[in-house]
């Protein structure tokens, strides 16, 4: 039995999406005249290459089965984010998070399969969606992250 459903596999392939389209594409011209597109390829290190081909490769074969496609896309994630923050911020990232991807569990998932850059990203999102008075001082401090129940 898959440990994660087709629709929390559709949440992480619009995260994806939502970075090409709405950071990558439609950021807008930079002030030098470059696209996003020509000032993401520029940041991105000689070193990162081959992490990201490979990566992307395994994204691009698709894995029918949940859990392996969840890996792919959090690697595939994982490897371009470096060169993403440093062509467009955090704050860019944060923004183009899709509403689905917007919750504690997909949070959660990020950190299960080491992807901890993207769940900053995730809880980044999460905190700029909660109302000012709904933040607690240990929620602001923890990245966003409003207080979890204990089980």
């Amino acid at each position: 039995m898959p440990k994660y459903s087709r629709e929390q596999v559709k949440t992480f392939e619009a995260i994806v999406d939502s970075f090409i389209n709405n950071v990558v594409k439609s950021v807008g011209n930079t002030p030098d005249g470059k696209t996003p597109g020509e000032v993401f390829s520029k940041n991105i290190k000689f070193t990162e290459m081959p992490k990201i081909l490979i990566a992307k490769n395994a994204f691009n074969r698709g894995a029918a089965d949940p859990d392996k496609r969840v890996k792919q896309i959090l690697k595939y994630c994982s490897s371009v984010l470096p060169a993403m923050q440093r062509s467009f911020g955090d704050e860019a990232l944060s923004d183009a998070m899709p509403q689905a991807a917007r919750t504690q569990e997909i949070s959660d998932i990020c950190r299960e399969n080491g992807a901890e850059g993207i769940a900053k990203l995730v809880d980044a999102a999460i905190a700029k969606d909660q109302p000012a008075g709904q933040k607690t001082p240990a929620a602001k401090n923890a990245g966003g992250k409003p207080p979890q129940p204990k089980k």
